[in-house]
């Protein structure tokens, strides 16, 4: 019989020698005592972030059991095929085995009576650990695919397995099982696999569907979590390779996080960048620091302090943690962009006394044998298994820091089995939460913020925005109840008149208005929805006043990411700093992480929440001495928004013009409140579009990779200049 004389390979060496943790055996008791481990020190955390109560045994039981049977598959001569021929040609994935192996061989019987309900989220934990099930690509081998359950190496795992579980009856008897792509096999011991698949999939869709309480959901969900980050620790850092640094890593992951001492750093840091002595809070932000709760809004405008707001209730956590005995808590900083992200840690961060803490780990992990212990999957490619490695390490470092200032995208991601957040949950489990600019997420990714704070409950959110639709705080109120959200207004300077606004019919105006402005040594903000739009002005505008000595600059989300950053600061010292006028001409990349305050902002029209911001780089002072002036143009087209918000914000204008005075930014909001649509989605039915999205908990027995934001309009190129680089 083929491989009887072979060891059972896990993952593929690269050396004659095979070591222990590259054999079925070892790999999964590595895997098995990562389980054991993450449970034991996170299990309990866990379960309480996510509304579960007194079921650690449980999550420690299913865990440790996945990390047995997880891989049994491979021991199947298509896997050991791909091990040692690199053939691609598998009837089933790994997975997908393991998983009929244990519902249908009758040796595993006594396991699968003693789990009762539970070996239902056994075998979705099975299934889902490569986010592949149900597989889409269908059977890509004809020939049958034979699992050697006589192998010493099998049955070495069943007697370890009958070892840990104390299940002394688990029996597995014969040569080996034979899984055949017939629907009808002739021979009476050999599987279809098209018939047990059929039927453990019927099984899991019923137990799914069949009123299954919401906290099963999330345990399923949880066990998902837990077992590819389980996988992740034992593949990276086998027993022989570091169990020691193993475990350093998961409780890192529940230990490490900021003092109140840290984030005191962290303000003291900012106040000495602006030359403040003595730092007085303003009343909001004293008021979101003392917020009792779990969930806090703050609405607060363009420039007027929430950031430091949002340090100071960090710091309150703190506090908090250390009053009741527990670790201090990992701040996840999530904002919705790259370069808003940057800004924060650049602003923030990157000079205080913390920026050692934040890099502290690279050092002491071995980055190149995690990469070689990380083999690639069966149906991925070379570049596919090195990215995934790298997001790997990627997570290790984000166990060991104690604040992460990110993208949005790295928090909620989860809720749609993104791979890096899945890697990152560890850390998750420990954290409090600041969501920066929240009016700024699209549809897709507010559903998923609203998934998140639902199934979660237990997590410490804070929420922060310039503006938000009456819609949306329904949303939010309704994800975790009336009661738990508390919303926090700043409004003492959101009453003061700043905006003069116009409409600009004739674009051939612009010139003429900017001239003024440039003649008194003014800053120009000109925002176009487009990339194109953008460079015909800054063409025009270039040539109109670059004779004249005034500086124009373009700033878009098009140039390469290292360019943008060097723009980026930039165009906010020459804003803050130069005597003289610029003008400034950008796309959307103006809304939220730059920093500057204009004389005169000119803009295309675009959704409400966009004007917003945009008109937030307008007068941005906090006591402005007067009123200064916007013009408003009418895109050539809506896209990159619906037309529909460009009609909703064409008519929100036109309601504030009427008003015939200077405009508050409580004016826009209020207004904002008022022209919103009354045709909006029912607040029941969003939640359940939001549900229907968020795969991570609405899965259950599928475990399927969604997305995280709409659909945008670019693609990643590179540029010729750059291409010998990659």
């Amino acid at each position: 019989m083929r491989f009887m004389d072979k060891p059972l390979l896990a993952k593929r060496v690269r050396s004659g020698n095979i070591p222990p943790h590259a054999r079925l055996p070892g790999h999964s008791a590595d895997v098995a005592d990562a389980c054991g481990m993450l449970c034991f020190v996170l299990g309990r955390r866990a379960l309480h972030r996510f509304g579960i109560h007194g079921r650690v045994e449980e999550m420690c039981t299913l865990l440790r059991q996945f990390g047995w049977w997880h891989d049994t598959g491979k021991a199947g001569d298509h896997f050991q095929d791909f091990i040692e021929f690199r053939s691609m040609q598998q009837l089933v994935r790994h997975e997908v085995v393991s998983a009929l192996l244990l519902r249908f061989h009758p040796g595993f019987a006594p396991l699968i009576e003693q789990l009762g309900e539970l070996k239902n989220v056994l075998f979705c934990m099975i299934l889902g650990h490569h986010r592949k099930f149900p597989q889409r690509k269908g059977q890509l081998a004809s020939s049958p695919l034979t699992v050697p359950i006589s192998h010493p190496e099998f049955q070495e795992l069943i007697e370890a397995i009958k070892r840990d579980t104390g299940i002394a009856d688990l029996t597995v008897a014969g040569d080996s099982i034979l899984l055949s792509p017939d629907a009808d096999p002739s021979d009476e011991n050999t599987w279809s696999v098209q018939v047990k698949v059929s039927i453990l999939r019927k099984e899991l869709i019923a137990w799914a569907t069949g009123n299954l309480p919401e906290e099963t959901v999330r345990l399923t969900a949880l066990g998902k979590a837990l077992a590819i980050a389980g996988d992740v620790l034992g593949s990276a850092l086998p027993e022989a390779a570091g169990a020691g640094e193993r475990n350093r890593l998961i409780r890192n992951a529940a230990e490490i996080g900021l003092s109140p001492e840290n984030l005191d750093q962290v303000i003291l840091h900012w106040a000495k960048a602006r030359y403040i002595e003595q730092f007085i809070p303003r009343e909001f932000q004293k008021e979101t620091a003392e917020s009792p709760g779990l969930l806090t809004l703050v609405e607060a405008g363009c420039g007027s302090g929430k950031s430091i707001a949002a340090y100071m209730w960090a710091r309150s956590w703190a506090l908090r943690c250390r009053a009741e005995n527990l670790p201090p808590p990992r701040l996840f900083f999530c904002l919705p962009t790259m370069g808003t992200a940057t800004e924060q840690y650049k602003d923030y961060v990157m000079d205080a006394v913390l920026e050692a803490l934040l890099e502290h780990s690279r050092a002491d992990i071995d980055l190149e044998t995690i990469r070689n212990a990380l083999e690639t999957e069966d149906d991925e490619s070379e570049q596919e298994s090195i990215q995934r490695a790298e997001d790997t390490i990627d997570a290790f470092r984000i166990w060991q820091s104690p604040f992460v200032v990110c993208t949005a995208d790295t928090v909620l991601g989860l809720m749609v089995n993104a791979r890096k957040s899945l890697y990152h949950f560890p850390a998750m489990v420990n954290g409090i939460f600041v969501f920066d600019e929240i009016h700024a997420m699209d549809k897709q990714m507010f559903r998923h913020l609203l998934m998140f704070l639902r199934h979660m409950p237990n997590a410490p959110v804070l929420l922060m925005t310039a503006s938000l639709s009456e819609h949306r705080k329904s949303l939010l109120a309704a994800v975790r109840g009336d009661g738990e959200l508390k919303v926090i207004s700043r409004t003492a300077s959101a009453s003061i008149p700043r905006y003069l606004l116009h409409r600009m019919a004739d674009k051939r105006k612009v010139e003429s208005v900017i001239e003024q402005i440039i003649l008194d040594g003014g800053k120009v903000l000109v925002v176009c929805n487009t990339v194109r739009s953008a460079c015909n002005y800054y063409e025009q505008l270039k040539k109109r006043f670059e004779p004249d000595g005034v500086r124009v600059e373009l700033y878009h989300a098009q140039y390469r990411y290292r360019d943008r950053s060097v723009i980026h600061r930039r165009v906010i010292d020459e804003f803050k700093q130069a005597s003289g006028p610029v003008i400034l001409v950008a796309t959307q990349v103006a809304e939220m992480s730059l920093d500057l305050s204009a004389d005169l902002l000119i803009t295309e029209l675009a959704s409400i929440a966009a004007m917003i911001q945009r008109l937030g780089r307008l007068n941005r002072t906090e006591f402005p001495k007067t009123p200064k002036p916007a013009w408003i143009l009418m895109p050539e087209h809506a896209s990159p928004y619906e037309p529909s918000e460009i009609e909703q914000s064409e008519r929100w204008l036109d309601n504030l013009i009427a008003l015939g005075r200077a405009l508050s930014q409580e004016d826009l909001v209020n207004m904002f409140g008022q022209i919103e649509d009354e045709a909006k989605t029912d607040i029941a039915e969003e939640m359940r579009s939001a549900y229907r999205n968020a795969v991570f908990v609405s899965g259950v027995w599928k475990t399927e990779v969604g997305m995280i934001r709409d659909h945008g309009y670019t693609i990643n190129v590179i540029l010729e200049r750059d291409l010998a680089d990659y």
